[in-house]
This record gives structure tokens, C-alpha cells and sequence, in this order.
């Protein structure tokens, strides 16, 4: 019986010539060239999975974990407010509603939303041109975004978004995604 793997489960291996050795504790350091292309930070998390006698890292999303239950709660909120619904991890856009996926679903977030979710800060603006992803094709000019935080950390973010300038988003679509991201920490702490 042939076993098919979904999208997850596939790794895209690409060899970098780097041959590392384990030390006498076990460990195997990262290459810096390979951390800072893979945004990959003192702390980070990371699943191991043994395949075909071979040994994978793999950095670990607590959001990735909740991408269906995720879905469903930004389909929610796009049917709620009539806007557009992306979800993300610390990473990359995990959920996208309201408008097409494929120019966000799975991109790495751009520099400033991931100075967002690090500075824990949330924003609204009705004026200001904000990527989400680096390569940003959709202008928003207005949106919300907030930070996901389970047990202190980041771990991603919810936007709620326009294409149009001078959309005043007000006091029950901030209430909207702020229970958004307290359910989802709460969730990734379960």
C-alpha cells in the first residue's frame, strides 16, 4: 500500500553542502546564513521527525497546528464585517478570507508586521499603506492588526483588511479581533 502524503508532510529538500558535526551533548549548530534565511531565532521551536533514515527539523508553528480551526474563525469574521480576514503565524500567512489565497497563503510576513507581533503593539490606521507580506500586490489602506500572545509569547497575528482609504474601523471590529486573538491564545494553550 503506497501512503500519500498532504502538502504538510512533504518537505522541498535542497542541499546546502554544509556537513556539521554533532557535539559531545548532541547538538548540531545551525549555520547563521541558514538561521537568518529561515528567520529562525534563539529560542524558536522546532519538531523532529525521523523519515526514510533520515532526521528532520522542522520550525514549529503553534498557529499551524489550529490552521482549520483558524479558517473557520476568519470565515467567520469576514462574513461578520464584510472584510477581508488574514491570519498568521510568526512566520508566514496561515488563513486567508475574503479574497484570494494565493497571493498570501503561505507567504513570509514582511519585516513590519513581524515588528508588530515583537513590539506586541496593535495597530489601526484608515490612511496608511501597510504590507503584510514583503511582495505585496493588494493594497490595504485600512486595517486592524493584532497580535495572537499564548503564555507570553507571539505567536502570530489577526488583520482585518480594506482596499479602501478612509474605512473607519471602529470600536466593535476592534472588539471583534481582540476576542479573536484572546480565543486563539487560549486555543494554542489547550
Amino acid at each position: 500500500m503506497v501512503k500519500l502524503k498532504s502538502e504538510s508532510e512533504v518537505f522541498k529538500m535542497k542541499a546546502t553542502g554544509i556537513v556539521r558535526r554533532i557535539d559531545d551533548l548532541g547538538r548540531i549548530m545551525i549555520p547563521k546564513e541558514i538561521r537568518r534565511t529561515l528567520r529562525i531565532k534563539d529560542g524558536d521551536p522546532f519538531e523532529i521527525f525521523i523519515e526514510d533514515g533520515g532526521v528532520f527539523y522542522k520550525k514549529y508553528s503553534p498557529m499551524g497546528e489550529l490552521k482549520d480551526f483558524a479558517q473557520t474563525y476568519a470565515d467567520s469574521l469576514y462574513k461578520t464585517t464584510g472584510n477581508v480576514c488574514i491570519i498568521t503565524d510568526r512566520d508566514s500567512i496561515i488563513v486567508v478570507s475574503g479574497m484570494s489565497k494565493k497571493e498570501f497563503l503561505d507567504k513570509p510576513v514582511s519585516s513590519k508586521l513581524e515588528r508588530i507581533m515583537d513590539d506586541r503593539e496593535k495597530l489601526f490606521t484608515n490612511t496608511e499603506s501597510i504590507n503584510i507580506i514583503e511582495e505585496q500586490i493588494t493594497n490595504f489602506h485600512s486595517m486592524i492588526v493584532y497580535p495572537i500572545i499564548s503564555e507570553g509569547d507571539a505567536v502570530g497575528s489577526v488583520i482585518l483588511a480594506e482596499n479602501k482609504t478612509n474605512i473607519d474601523f471602529g470600536a466593535v471590529e476592534g472588539k471583534l479581533i481582540e476576542n479573536a486573538v484572546i480565543f486563539l491564545g487560549k486555543r494554542i494553550e489547550e
